[in-house]
């Protein structure tokens, strides 16, 4: 099955689902890594690349969902989602110490 034979309303909704189970994960990395964060450390540093991967990847399928979503609703929750993947990429690659964007 190709993507074009899918149609939007259903790919929009699997786009959001992969954002929320990104975001999902993102928030486990998060929560094993605790409040006080050793970057020294390099589990918690691959602790927070992997937050990184997830969160790039959240904001990924949250575009998707936005230019595929047909209901303002839908289009409201992806643009929501993007927002704060987006964010979340840009506060964990300060944290990392990552200046490219």
């Amino acid at each position: 099955m190709d993507e074009q034979d899918v149609p939007d309303r259903r790919l929009a909704a699997i786009y959001l689902e992969a954002t929320f189970l990104h975001e999902q994960a993102l928030a486990a990395c998060m929560e094993e890594l605790g409040d006080s964060a050793n970057l020294a450390d390099p589990t918690a540093r691959a602790l927070v690349h992997r937050a990184l991967l997830h969160a790039e990847r959240a904001a990924a399928c949250a575009a998707d969902a936005a230019n595929t979503a047909e209901s303002a609703e839908a289009v409201a929750v992806a643009k929501r989602s993007l927002v704060i993947g987006r964010l979340s990429v840009l506060a964990l690659r300060g944290l990392l110490g990552e200046e490219h964007v």
